[in-house]
């Protein structure tokens, strides 16, 4: 039977001399970040800006609590281009497009998302935005949270 290491368990553990860990790796502090947006009709053109996602986070998790959408609206989270361009845009990087019409809805970060575990080289913004029709729906607020762990 073969056995197998992880990255850290790997530079900890198996090598020698022992590596150390990076830090937010093992014993990080976990962040929360909260930002919210009273909803109002949005176009599928258009994004909803929240957060800034600092460069050096890693990601554990996005949870938004979305009110009726109305029409048959769906909506994408992802994050925009950093302004270097070192982060390119991935408009749907942590939730893919959700149907968010008829009634309130919790979204997490699917596990196959390209934001599960990301860590940001650079600053970033965590967007909002409809896809295949527009919000028509103008109560309600949106609330955001973002988890991850920056050293």
């Amino acid at each position: 039977m073969a056995e197998f290491y992880a990255a850290n368990n790997t530079i900890a553990y198996q090598t020698s001399p022992s590596g150390k860990i990076a830090p937010g790796e093992q014993g990080g502090r976990l962040r929360v970040a909260y930002d919210s947006f009273d909803l109002e009709a949005v176009t599928t053109s258009d994004t909803v800006d929240f957060m800034k996602i600092p460069a050096g986070a890693r990601v554990l998790d996005v949870i938004c609590y979305i009110p009726d959408t109305g029409g048959t609206s769906s909506t994408l989270v992802g994050w925009s281009a950093s302004a270097d361009g070192g982060e390119a845009a991935d408009p749907n990087g942590f939730i893919t497009a959700t149907d968010t019409s008829g009634q309130d809805q919790k979204l997490e970060v699917v596990i196959a998302a390209a934001g599960v575990g990301k860590k940001f080289t650079e600053e970033v913004t965590l967007q909002l935005a409809p896809t295949v029709a527009n919000w028509t729906s103008t109560s309600g607020t949106i609330h955001v949270f973002l988890e991850y762990i920056k050293e």
